[in-house]
């Protein structure tokens, strides 16, 4: 039983396609669960051995369930079925595959109105650039640093078109996210660091 095709960042309102392939299963479950949690703090936890105790005292709001389409008895070919949804509310949703309520497998979704995209430039330093997730437009907003242990090192604001500059000693070992009024936040990014090579 294996799920695919699921986009890990969406914005409010976009459709998402669930394809679900599955051989000698004859009962599946898909299950949607907010989470009570931002981006990084998820991040972070994802990465440790208690992450699905963590997320046990995550959960909040409904947890909405769709049974996959009926599957014949064992052994037979392999089965396709999608399961299309979307999130109006902004956060971070967990995706879980299960049959006769075991965990197969699961996913994270954020979803947000913005997105942070980054780019390494020439002298080594960093951009970071607000977007629209879903024009793609330039917005303004805050972008915080954090290292890769997990301390908050600042909390910046872009400018008037959605940019903020790093510098390299500041981008390296640095993950950011953006946020913005109204809960948006985008899915945290590692900045780019490259070393300035010594010219000979």
């Amino acid at each position: 039983l294996m799920l695919r095709g699921v986009a890990s960042e969406v914005f409010p309102g976009q459709t998402l396609v669930a394809q679900i392939e599955a051989r000698n299963i004859t009962k599946a479950e898909l299950r949607l669960i907010p989470l009570h949690t931002d981006a990084v703090a998820h991040y972070w936890a994802s990465t440790s051995p208690d992450y699905q105790q963590w997320l046990q005292q995550q959960k909040r709001g409904k947890v909405q369930k769709w049974l996959v389409r009926p599957l014949q008895k064992p052994p037979y070919a392999l089965q396709k079925d999608s399961i299309r949804f979307s999130l109006s509310q902004p956060g971070i949703y967990l995706l879980q595959l299960r049959t006769n309520d075991k965990l197969l497998e699961q996913t994270t979704i954020v979803c947000s109105r913005v997105k942070t995209i980054c780019t390494t430039l020439p002298d080594a330093s960093v951009r970071l650039q607000i977007v629209d997730a879903e024009s793609g437009h330039p917005m303004a907003g805050e972008i915080v640093l954090y290292k890769q242990n997990g301390q908050k090192i600042a909390s910046q604001s872009s400018d008037k078109h959605g940019a903020l500059r790093i510098q390299a000693a500041q981008a390296r070992q640095t993950m950011a996210f953006a946020q913005i009024a109204g809960d948006h936040f985008s899915a945290p990014v590692r900045l780019h660091y490259y070393s300035k090579k010594k010219k000979k």
